[in-house]
């Protein structure tokens, strides 16, 4: 039976349809609401392996949460972009769906919007699943990068995402999300399962999806490299008006530029600049020239590719 990955941008819709919906308890309305900043909280849930303990944060009094967990679980695709994407997927795929070996990686900003939203469907899908969410801070930082394993939901948080207080994305955002695609290529190459992934841009912080779609592109340049000619990768979009996700380009390398792909993610390591004079081939793509200094540096498509790519180089 075929499992899939599914790369979710997650945005703040389910927050949204939350505060609109009456039918919805108070309670659930309020969960990880206000206190302290929540990615101390998230961290602070961390059972010392990744997995979060979310439950004791949805309310002071445990029944009271586990109550808050049981009607999480009652929410409707209608809720949020992110489940309404997922149940299109579901109705439109040609095998049945198999959530004990499907995988779900959530993607969120660093905003405490954005964090709540992404911690409750984390919390609602594994719930559902029998589970607990894992959680990844910082992809770029964490010494094991980021791990997948069949059935589980993870949440991964980008840096560098939180406009609100005056940041910018940096060398650490495209990175981050290129850990995301070197995990997901690693997940699909060695697993030797019939595993496919499925990158849904329907929700999510829009500046990002452009990037997500890259990310896709790297992903099936690693897969076809190790695995041959196939569709395993592909990314899908669902219009609000619509039930049917349309399926967007996913392109790869091949031939010399990949090999001249693979090179450029061997000069670059994790560092945003290069001292190359040879790798003319991706100027105005993955490479860009710094005014007056004659250095060549990693365009945000190139960090994430450079990053993704590391699934050919490095051992799991």
């Amino acid at each position: 039976m075929t499992g899939f990955v599914h790369v979710v941008p997650v945005g703040t819709s389910l927050l949204k349809h939350l505060a609109a919906d009456r039918r919805v308890s108070i309670p659930v309305r309020n969960a990880l609401a206000g206190g302290a900043p929540l990615r101390g909280l998230l961290r602070q849930a961390d059972r010392g392996d990744g997995r979060l303990l979310l439950e004791p944060l949805l309310h002071a009094d445990p029944g009271q949460a586990a109550a808050v967990t049981a009607q999480l679980q009652q929410l409707t695709p209608k809720h949020s972009a992110e489940l309404t994407a997922l149940d299109a997927h579901d109705r439109t795929r040609t095998e049945p769906p198999n959530r004990g070996g499907d995988s779900i990686v959530l993607v969120t900003t660093d905003t405490d919007d954005g964090l709540r939203a992404a911690a409750l469907l984390a919390h609602l899908l594994a719930s559902r699943a029998g589970s607990l969410p894992r959680y990844v801070d910082d992809p770029v930082a964490s010494p094991a990068g980021i791990t997948m394993a069949a059935g589980q939901v993870l949440l991964v948080r980008i840096p560098g995402l939180d406009l609100d207080i005056g940041g910018a994305p940096d060398s650490r955002t495209w990175l981050a999300i290129g850990e995301i695609g070197r995990a997901v290529a690693h997940d699909l190459c060695d697993t030797g399962a019939d595993r496919r992934v499925v990158f849904h841009l329907t929700g999510g912080y829009k500046a990002l999806l452009p990037y997500l779609l890259l990310t896709a592109d790297a992903v099936a340049t690693v897969v076809r490299c190790r695995l041959g000619a196939g569709s395993r990768v592909s990314a899908q979009v669902l219009h609000e008006t619509s039930e049917q996700p349309v399926s967007l380009p996913v392109r790869w390398l091949t031939g010399t530029l990949l090999e001249r792909a693979q090179d450029l993610s061997r000069s670059a390591g994790t560092r945003d600049h290069l001292l190359v004079d040879d790798l003319h081939d991706f100027r105005g793509t993955y490479l860009r020239d710094e005014p007056f200094t004659g250095r060549r540096a990693l365009t945000e498509a190139g960090l994430i590719l450079a990053r993704t790519l590391w699934a050919l180089e490095v051992p799991r």
